[in-house]
């Protein structure tokens, strides 16, 4: 439903989406349907721009995603809190993000979409501790202060 877009990455970190007729000047990347595995409560693609495999299964209450790295040091994530299907001024509520440990981010949002005052909710934790976050809204950045590993912005 788009309520909460995680996006893995490599090379240098891109803050916007990017258009469809050219996904390199933003954070999305091409993919093939070749490079599909699609069945039932499974769905599996090769991010190409990134060479990043995204694995996602679901329950009826969450969202399961496994995503599998090149060798790289410049491996990370985007976590686009104002992504919204078409133009949607105010679309967004309220989001909010909390870091709990080193390997772990909780958050949540709610929309003004197609069911006004939506609210979702989420929990990440990721396999090795991050190295350091960053918000691009406020600016604020955790350097360093939690692993050696991955970058979360």
């Amino acid at each position: 439903m788009l309520d909460v877009l995680l996006m893995p990455g490599t090379g240098p970190v891109k803050t916007i989406p990017g258009g469809r007729e050219n996904p390199g000047e933003g954070y999305r990347s091409r993919f093939s349907h070749a490079d599909e595995v699609a069945t039932p409560g499974y769905y599996s693609v090769l991010l190409r721009d990134y060479d990043v495999r995204a694995e996602l299964s679901a329950t009826e209450r969450a969202g399961i995603h496994k995503y599998t790295f090149p060798k790289s040091d410049t491996s990370h994530f985007i976590l686009d809190f104002t992504h919204l299907y078409g133009i949607a001024p105010g679309g967004v509520r309220w989001s909010e993000l909390k870091i709990v440990n080193a390997d772990t981010i909780v958050g949540g949002r709610a929309v003004n979409r197609w069911a006004p005052g939506r609210e979702i909710y989420f929990a990440m934790k990721f396999p090795s501790p991050f190295f350091w976050l960053r918000s691009f809204r406020t600016r604020k950045n955790w350097i360093g202060r939690f692993g050696k590993r991955r970058g979360i912005r």
